[in-house]
């Protein structure tokens, strides 16, 4: 008789790479859960935190006493954020000199799903900085040293967009010339930025006379958002966002 296969169900706690039967979280501060031993072991005293009237209610106390402990707890959150994001280390490995040893060497590990992604990033950046040069008759290897700028590989970190000559887009990662009507760099290209339109009008066809006759409403914004079928957003974008809400 064929044995069926068993499915582990239990959360597996980022910091440890273990199933355990609950996750806590780690910090009133922080987002991130850790099994009970790894928050024993990695915990940060309750006086580094203070009230706050942010969106967490919560921040860090600012007495010169709990400098160490804020910046204890500071490496440690940043390293939680790629354990959290696939990184194939553990807190074991952290240190709180140089938080987590590919975040020391920014050397690739194999098999981890956080390089793999930094390196399909990177990958995308490149490929982007060398058509847009093709395209605008420039050097490709001077768009490249550029576009290292945002080398998430070296930085791990995403600077802002709206610094490089030829402006990344903060939602699809390209480069982009869509600019503003005083010449400045937008944050989004045209089609994001044509297709975040969409998605407003989706949530809040409200606003419109019959929000729920589709066809009434792509009529009413050919009228007035003439532009948007022009570039070839609408009508297929608003079925599909719809679809994607069901």
């Amino acid at each position: 008789m064929r044995q069926l296969t068993l499915l582990d169900m239990r959360p597996v706690c980022p910091g440890c790479k273990t199933a355990v039967p609950v996750l806590g979280q780690w910090s009133p501060g922080d987002k991130s859960y850790l099994c009970k031993n790894c928050t024993l072991r990695h915990g940060v005293p309750i006086e580094v935190f203070a009230p706050s009237g942010n969106s967490v209610g919560v921040g860090l106390n600012a007495s010169r006493d709990y400098a160490p402990q804020r910046a204890r707890y500071q490496s440690l959150a940043e390293s939680l954020i790629q354990l959290r994001r696939g990184c194939v280390m553990t807190l074991d490995t952290w240190t709180e000199e140089h938080g987590l040893p590919c975040e020391k060497d920014r050397q690739l590990r194999h098999g981890c799903k956080r390089c793999l992604n930094l390196v399909k990033y990177d990958t995308r950046v490149k490929m982007a900085a060398v058509t847009w040069a093709l395209n605008n008759g420039t050097d490709p290897a001077l768009a490249v040293a550029h576009a290292n700028r945002y080398d998430v590989m070296m930085v791990r970190a995403t600077r802002p967009a709206f610094s490089l000559a030829f402006p990344l887009c903060h939602r699809c990662a390209q480069l982009h010339d869509h600019k503003s009507l005083s010449g400045d760099a937008r944050v989004y290209c045209q089609q994001c930025d044509d297709e975040l339109e969409v998605e407003a009008f989706v949530k809040n066809r409200g606003i419109f006379e019959n929000p729920d006759d589709d066809e009434a409403i792509l009529d009413k914004l050919f009228r007035l958002r003439h532009e948007l079928f022009e570039r070839g957003v609408l009508p297929d974008y608003w079925y599909q966002v719809k679809r994607r809400a069901i």
